[in-house]
């Protein structure tokens, strides 16, 4: 028997049998076991759901796979090469629309500026007539629209309805719900 383990309620009591440890004592001891048993059970589990987690490594740690590593190297720089592409793509766009623009309306002008100097004194037809007034028309919008968008701003600051000491105020305020 002295070679066998003692049960643990026999080896908080003393020899004696008579001097029992404290209850504090007891509960403090099942505090600490509870605690390493959680803490092995979270161990398990993080290893458990570490062994099912596929993991992609990020460039330049050690132990991972290399195959997986230059994957997903190659699937980010394809992405950022294709948004960096879409955006040159759009700002390029946009640059040459304006340029284009502006070449045709310099066109339209000179075709305008060709067309009084050579009819000069000249009957026209009417269909000529026509073009010609579309001509003018379409420059005379061209310059109009330029000017509109000259003069405003990007943004306009709302002005404010809620200043109630204004009687001004109050009606703009009031103005808005009907």
């Amino acid at each position: 028997d002295a070679d066998q383990p003692a049960s643990k309620k026999a080896k908080l009591e003393d020899d004696d049998g008579d001097d029992a440890l404290e209850d504090w004592e007891l509960e403090e001891l099942d505090r600490v076991r509870d605690r390493e048993e959680r803490d092995a059970f979270a161990a398990r589990l993080k290893r458990r759901d570490d062994a099912k987690t596929r993991k992609l490594t990020v460039r330049g740690e050690k132990g991972g796979d290399p195959l997986l590593e230059e994957a997903a190297a190659e699937k980010v720089s394809a992405e950022e090469r294709q948004l960096v592409f879409e955006e040159s793509r759009i700002v390029s766009r946009q640059a040459y629309l304006e340029k284009r623009e502006n070449k045709k309306i310099d066109e339209l002008v000179e075709s305008i500026e060709d067309e009084k100097r050579l009819f000069e004194g000249v009957k026209l037809s009417a269909k000529e007539k026509r073009d010609f007034a579309v001509k003018q028309r379409v420059l005379d919008l061209v310059k109009q629209r330029n000017d509109t968008i000259d003069r405003t701003p990007n943004y306009v600051m709302p002005e404010s309805y809620d200043d109630t000491t204004r009687p001004e105020a109050r009606s703009r305020r009031y103005k808005v719900l009907d």
